[in-house]
């Protein structure tokens, strides 16, 4: 009798067989009938272990990645590569909540701060949501995992004095007026950086934010703002107005090479030479920081700080406001301190010269 066929044979030559395995629909091919088997055996004994948390990592992040935008990638790629490096060749079905509250304990213990730690959470618990949904595990093991009580919480510095005089001072310096666009504008780097001539209203007093600039690798590209408040028109003071000399609508304020956006490492560059000849050290982000210090010097409510600085949410203002309030508080109080005491020891040194 001729032997019974026990699967399929492609028009290619190759067998193939169908199976559904844990509800998914799995196609097996090879040369020969037992190669198939061999495959068959192979998956069912890598279906039972579980795929390796990396590989899982690897298919939601390709899922995920081109969703995002690139400055949020950059952000967020460190905190990735950390998270698959701690639980890589482990098996997604032999992760334990402990496992993972052990490594956020370990990320406080290298003293990152709360939110740097609490994205690495994020994600952690985001890779194994796409384990649950991918059918590899029924519930995820981060679920439960918290955060760590009174983490620290870092804030950039705001510029001292010093640093916003020499901001001012710094005008006529190469680059200069980047830095001093920003401290009266209160403008995100990229958003600087992708203005033009039109969109510096004189007529309103206005700088209409329509767009910014972000690079990929070195490569500069211009994108909308992520949402309405990114688009604004930010007040123009008229001393900023002064500064920025005409020029053709379509004409870059902070231009690259022959005109065109500037790449990445020409900003390092020309950022760089202007700190070194003006003696600043902030950031762009900073001086931003000293943007919002001044609306909070001069009354501006949260609300309208808001508008101007383009935050998605009031409560990132507030948080800012409230870090200034800190600082004046801060200062105000070791001024008294240094006050009372000189007059108190003043007045002991008289005394005890009298009493000799």
């Amino acid at each position: 009798m001729p032997k019974k066929k026990t699967m399929y044979k492609r028009p290619d030559g190759l067998y193939e067989k169908m199976l559904i395995i844990n509800g998914k629909r799995k196609a097996f091919r090879g040369k020969s009938e037992a190669e198939v088997f061999r495959k068959i055996a192979a998956y069912k004994g890598e279906v039972e272990k579980g795929r390796a948390f990396k590989v899982v990592a690897e298919e939601w992040h390709d899922k995920l990645w081109p969703t995002l935008a690139h400055n949020t990638t950059n952000g967020y790629n460190a905190a990735y590569r950390r998270v698959v490096d701690a639980f890589g060749d482990l098996s997604i079905k032999e992760l334990r909540p402990a496992q993972i509250e052990a490594f956020v304990q370990e990320l406080c213990l290298k003293g990152y701060a709360k939110k740097t730690v609490a994205m690495h959470l994020q994600l952690a618990k985001q890779i194994c949501s796409h384990a649950v949904l991918s059918g590899d595990i029924e519930y995820s093991p981060a679920m439960y995992v918290m955060l760590p009580g009174r983490l620290p919480e870092k804030h950039r510095e705001l510029p001292s004095d010093d640093q916003i005089d020499r901001i001012i001072k710094g005008l006529e310096a190469e680059f200069g007026l980047f830095a001093y666009l920003i401290l009266y504008t209160g403008l995100r780097r990229g958003e600087a950086l992708a203005l033009t001539h039109g969109d510096i209203d004189r007529e309103r007093g206005l700088v209409h934010v329509t767009k910014s600039l972000y690079w990929e690798s070195n490569d500069p590209h211009i994108k909308l703002p992520k949402s309405k408040a990114g688009e604004r028109d930010v007040i123009l003071p008229d001393i900023l107005a002064d500064a920025i000399k005409p020029g053709a609508k379509n004409v870059l304020l902070f231009p690259g090479l022959n005109g065109e956006l500037i790449t990445s490492s020409q900003f390092r560059a020309k950022y760089k030479k202007y700190q070194r000849e003006c003696g600043v050290t902030v950031t762009p982000h900073e001086i931003r920081h000293a943007y919002a210090t001044m609306l909070y010097d001069a009354g501006v409510d949260a609300k309208a700080a808001q508008e101007q600085l383009g935050h998605s949410s009031v409560a990132i203002t507030q948080d800012i406001y409230t870090l200034i309030s800190q600082r004046r508080r801060k200062d105000t109080r070791e001024r008294i301190n240094a006050q009372f005491g000189t007059r108190t020891q003043k007045i002991h040194s008289n005394s005890k010269n009298a009493d000799e």
